[in-house]
């Protein structure tokens, strides 16, 4: 008889995504190569039922033998709400896994309502659970988790376990599904997480990212595609070599990527939208040129004008993400930041309070410069301009640094400099 495993993705009310669970979705198609399971994938940021429906639908119908929970740092509170939950009702294993847990294992545990605590990749790790639970035997409290090395050798993720068009995502009106090619990165920003992961950066083939997306093409009847890579274009050969497979194959799909200043060039970009490409998007993070030094993004203001610039000339939307609040932040720092980003003149731009989350540089700085950083993870909740910030700054209190995000906004919206509003 098959095993029944439940994945949840547990839910964050503030937050419409566009993307499915693909974490979750590879752990399912990974446990489905390796057994006969029966597995049901629950997103609770998509699926919006109550805990009473929840239970009745996931636990008490479906009686799974095992349950793993993915979490966010943002999402960790109602993690821990969720298993409670389950467990008033049935003394299911649960099993929890994601960057927040892989930095605070022991934390996890306290909750006391966890049974196992997956730090890292979970694909291999979770499927030995799963053998164990139906062996009867003893699960471990934390496991680390055994990273994948060559990422060709995971199958291409359960999409079938959720509906797609349920989130929405498309491109130029073409209905499409988000990619993930690449796994950890290879930079060091201070604010980034990926340090918990302890594994180096590995890609997919062009071969492997090629046949996903005639996959989803024929499968699923998607023409758009989301690339969720940090950096699509840090092996720019696997880049090459995957535009030139699309072009000569005239797939005539539309898509959009990140990327870095420090990784693309003109002619990256041209192939880039000849292949279907319509829209990069860049962290820039600062107008600053001291503070892009100190939180070690490793790019220039001048490199970012000058991929901008190239941008405009192929007619190539672009999207900027910036972020207000780093530690050595000041009003005329933060004003610089906004200016920039209104000089540069993107299509689209975001602009969000930088939050400490646990295993970034950026707390290990923050504790040395005496600056009190949030323990309550409902403060890293994203809530549109109701941000609830993790901490203050001397002379820059929250709720400031809260209407300098809101002031960004109106000077982008407004196409004006900040002086100009003020």
């Amino acid at each position: 008889m098959s095993m029944k495993v439940l994945l949840v993705n547990v839910k964050n009310p503030y937050v419409d995504s566009n993307n499915p669970p693909l974490g979750l979705c590879y752990i399912a198609s990974w446990l489905r190569e390796k057994s006969d399971a029966d597995i049901k994938i629950a997103d609770m940021t998509v699926e919006k039922i109550d805990d009473e429906q929840f239970i009745q639908k996931y636990i008490n119908a479906f009686q799974p033998e095992i349950i793993g929970i993915s979490a966010l740092t943002p999402t960790f509170n109602y993690a821990v709400e969720l298993a409670r939950l389950i467990k008033k009702h049935v003394n299911t294993p649960i099993v929890i896994g994601g960057a927040h847990v892989s930095s605070l294992p022991e934390e996890t545990l306290e909750m006391g309502c966890f049974d196992t605590v997956v730090t890292g990749e979970g694909e291999i790790s979770f499927a030995e659970l799963c053998q164990k639970v139906k062996e009867g035997t003893a699960l471990p409290k934390i496991v680390h988790g055994e990273p994948v090395n060559l990422l060709d050798h995971l199958p291409f993720p359960a999409r079938d376990l959720v509906d797609l068009k349920r989130y929405g995502f498309e491109v130029n009106g073409e209905f499409g599904t988000s990619i993930i090619t690449s796994r950890s990165c290879p930079f060091n920003c201070i604010f980034c997480n990926k340090s918990v992961f302890k594994s180096n950066f590995r890609q997919h083939s062009a071969e492997h990212i090629y046949s996903e997306i005639v996959h989803l093409m024929k499968d699923f009847g998607c023409r758009s595609f989301n690339f969720l890579d940090d950096t699509f274009t840090f092996r720019p050969a696997i880049a090459q070599q995957l535009c030139n497979k699309i072009i000569d194959n005239n797939l005539q799909i539309t898509w959009k990527c990140m990327t870095r200043v420090d990784c693309i060039d003109k002619p990256m970009l041209e192939l880039l939208k000849k292949a279907g490409c319509v829209e990069i998007v860049i962290g820039v993070e600062t107008g600053d040129a001291e503070i892009m030094k100190k939180i070690r993004k490793g790019i220039t203001l001048e490199q970012v004008q000058i991929v901008m610039g190239y941008a405009k000339e192929l007619s190539l939307a672009t999207k900027t993400f910036f972020m207000i609040g780093f530690p050595w932040d000041t009003d005329e720092t933060i004003c610089k930041t906004i200016n920039f980003a209104i000089d540069l003149s993107p299509d689209n731009a975001q602009f969000a309070l930088i939050a400490p989350f646990p295993g970034t540089k950026l707390c290990g700085i923050l504790k040395e410069m005496g600056i009190e950083v949030s323990r309550k993870w409902g403060d890293y909740l994203l809530k549109g301009d109701e941000v609830n910030y993790a901490y203050s700054l001397p002379g820059l209190s929250k709720n400031k640094l809260k209407e300098y995000v809101r002031l960004a906004y109106k000077c982008f919206e407004k196409k004006q400099h900040i002086s100009q509003l003020q």
